[in-house]
C-alpha cells in the first residue's frame, strides 16, 4: 500500500496531538507534584497517607538539607504531644530504593540530629556501653541478601 502525501499529513498530524498530549499530561503531573499536592495536603493533613500510598513522594519521603548534600527519611507525626518521649530513633535506611544508606539518627519529632555519608549500607545502629562510656555501634559495608562483608564501628564523643 503505498502512503500518499494526504495520508502522511494526517498521520504525522495525529502523531504531533499525541506528543502535544503526552507532555501536556506530564507538565500536569509534574505541577499536581509540585505545586498541588502541597498546597492540598496543608489544607487537608489528613490526605497525606493516601498521597504517599500512591507514590506521589516516591519510594519514601524524604528531607533535604541546604546546609549539606544528604537527605534523610521524614518521620510522619500524626499529633506530637509534649509528653512524647525526648529519646532518639536510630535507623539504618537500606535497600534498593534508598539514595543514603548511611546511619541515621531522629530525634522524637522527627528531626535529622545526625547522619553521616562516610559509611556504606549500614545495620545495627546503637548506643553501647563500655568501659564507663556510650558508644554510637553499627555494621557497615556490602551486603548481600543475608550475608555480607564489612566492620563493625564504634565511635565515640568527638570521634
Amino acid at each position: 500500500m503505498k502512503l500518499d502525501r494526504t495520508h502522511f499529513l494526517r498521520l504525522l498530524r495525529i502523531l504531533g496531538f499525541a506528543a502535544l498530549g503526552a507532555v501536556t499530561l506530564t507538565l500536569l503531573l509534574v505541577v499536581l507534584e509540585q505545586l498541588a499536592v502541597p498546597v492540598l495536603l496543608w489544607i487537608a493533613p489528613q490526605l497525606e497517607t493516601p498521597f504517599y500510598d500512591y507514590g506521589f513522594f516516591g519510594a519514601y519521603r524524604t528531607t533535604k538539607y541546604h546546609s549539606f548534600d544528604l537527605q534523610s527519611p521524614k518521620a510522619s507525626i500524626v499529633k506530637w504531644e509534649e509528653s512524647c518521649s525526648n529519646g532518639y530513633i536510630f535507623i539504618d535506611p537500606n535497600g534498593p530504593s534508598v539514595d543514603h544508606r548511611g546511619p541515621t539518627i531522629l530525634n522524637a519529632k522527627g528531626e535529622l540530629v545526625w547522619t553521616s555519608d562516610q559509611f556504606e549500607t549500614t545495620t545495627n545502629l546503637k548506643i553501647q556501653h563500655y568501659q564507663g562510656q556510650d558508644y554510637l555501634t553499627f555494621w557497615s559495608g556490602q551486603k548481600a541478601k543475608t550475608m555480607g562483608t564489612g566492620s563493625y564501628y564504634m565511635v565515640g564523643q568527638g570521634q
